[in-house]
Order: structure tokens, then C-alpha cells, then sequence
């Protein structure tokens, strides 16, 4: 009888709801920072150009959750302003206030080209 070893990446994205997250996440769905800060993005190889869209009427700083959790400032969008990154599917973004308070978190999908920051 012969085993399979299922891969890595559907493993850990089997267990995405258990963790609160659903398996694809909308692109206008923001998360509650406590679910999402401090979390780590996992290795992942589907790559994702998305765009952040300033639509609050604050500036807004954006950070990348790096592979130990920690922030990682990309941006600071002013008010109507945008910005185009390459990131990837289960890769986690916060976005901030000017003094670094979450507002609100992202989980990357496959399917997601525009996010906008309210």
C-alpha cells in the first residue's frame, strides 16, 4: 500500500478556519488586528499583485507581517492614494494609524487585486 505525504501548503491552509480565518478571503474583508497582528505569513508561491487604496480620510501606514510576525513598514498612504505591491496568498497586512495603532487586518487570497482602506 503506498502513502501519500500531503504537501506542506494545503496542511497549513486546511487549517486556516480553525485558526479563525476562512479558506479564501474576500478582498474587501478586513480582519480585527487582534486575529491578524503578530501573526507570521507562511511560505507560500502563489503570487499576488494587489493594490491598497486609501479611501479613510486619514493617512494610513501599511506594514507586511514578516515570516517571524513582525511588521515590516511598506508605506504611508495619504488620504485617496495607492499602491501596488507583489505579495502572496496567506500572507498577512496590517494597516495603522499614524502613530502605529492597528485598525484593521488582511490575510492575502489568490484572488484578491484591490483593497480598500476605509
Amino acid at each position: 500500500m503506498r502513502k501519500t505525504l500531503l504537501p506542506l501548503a494545503m496542511v497549513a491552509v486546511s487549517a486556516l478556519p480553525l485558526l479563525g480565518f476562512p479558506i479564501v478571503a474576500s478582498a474587501s474583508q478586513a480582519y480585527e488586528c487582534s486575529k491578524i497582528d503578530g501573526r507570521a505569513s507562511p511560505e507560500s508561491s502563489k503570487k499576488v499583485s494587489v493594490q491598497f487604496i486609501n479611501k479613510s480620510s486619514k493617512a494610513r501606514r501599511l506594514y507586511w507581517l514578516t515570516f517571524e510576525g513582525n511588521r515590516k513598514l511598506y508605506t504611508t498612504l495619504s488620504k485617496d492614494a495607492k499602491f501596488d505591491v507583489d505579495t502572496f496568498a496567506g500572507h498577512f497586512w496590517v494597516v495603522t494609524d499614524d502613530e502605529g495603532n492597528c485598525l484593521e487586518g488582511y490575510m492575502i487570497s489568490s484572488t484578491d487585486r484591490e483593497i480598500v482602506l476605509r
